[in-house]
């Protein structure tokens, strides 16, 4: 038989009895709230962003308006120039020069209200990023934090951590009347006093094998028999939950 690798992956979802080290309910709460705060953020960030643009144009209209009152002001100014030096090429000079000044000012004046529409444009669009990125990954650096102080606590305070984890991986495995199981030399009498209640929940497990492994942390296991093994390492089930962060992360900004 091909040997084949397991993971235990979130125990919540199959039903674990007292080990709330993995479960994903206060994860989510939590990634919903950090989630809904940069959304408030962003909303934020789009209002001034709205206001800012609605006062550009505001001003960019009366620049227009006040630029269109100065070129007839001008065109009145040449001709009455032209008008009083007697010449009439003067009328139509007067006009020419008058009005390039004006537009060339407007055009000045139009060119940075653009830039600057376009500057407030990026610098919101860099700040909307920067905020939606960084709560995803104080989304995921808080949940990975918070199971593993979950994870020392429970480990700490108890053995129902490593019996959990092991009852489970058993339960994975295909073969079970013969096992090994690796695990951390501080649990090795809790489990095997726990063996007895083990083969009576199995009735198929005949023997097994405790191997002493300072590889494994305390509360976690590996189970090996002929067919494979399952690893319910607690830093591979960390590395589980961070994996299922990602996923979510990946699949919510797709949406956004």
């Amino acid at each position: 038989m091909a040997s084949s690798s397991k993971v235990i992956r979130d125990t919540a979802a199959a039903g674990a009895r007292g080990l709330r080290a993995f479960s994903m309910r206060d994860i989510e709460d939590e990634r919903r709230r950090i989630i809904a705060a940069a959304e408030k953020d962003a909303d934020e960030v789009r209002k001034l962003a709205r206001e800012i643009l609605d006062q550009a144009k505001t001003a960019l209209a009366r620049i227009r308006q006040q630029a269109d009152g100065v070129m007839a002001d001008s065109e009145k100014r040449g001709y009455e120039k032209g008008y009083a030096e007697g010449v009439a090429k003067g009328i139509e000079q007067g006009r020419r020069e008058a009005y390039e000044a004006e537009r060339r000012r407007v055009a000045e004046e139009t060119a940075e209200v653009a830039k600057r529409l376009a500057d407030i444009a990026a610098a919101i669009e860099a700040e909307h990023g920067m905020h939606t990125a960084r709560a995803h990954i104080d989304m995921i650096e808080f949940a990975l934090t918070l199971a593993q102080k979950i994870v020392k606590r429970e480990v700490g305070i108890g053995h129902d951590v490593i019996k959990e984890n092991l009852r489970k991986a058993i339960d994975l495995v295909a073969e079970k009347s013969e096992i090994n199981v690796r695990l951390n030399p501080s649990e090795l009498d809790i489990i095997e006093e726990y063996v007895p209640q083990l083969k009576n929940v199995f009735a198929k497990l005949k023997s097994i094998k405790l191997v002493p492994d300072m590889d494994v942390s305390p509360g976690g296991c590996i189970v090996q028999t002929k067919g494979g093994e399952v690893d319910a390492r607690i830093e591979t089930q960390l590395e589980e939950i961070e994996r299922q962060l990602l996923e979510m992360s990946t699949r919510r900004n797709g949406h956004l």
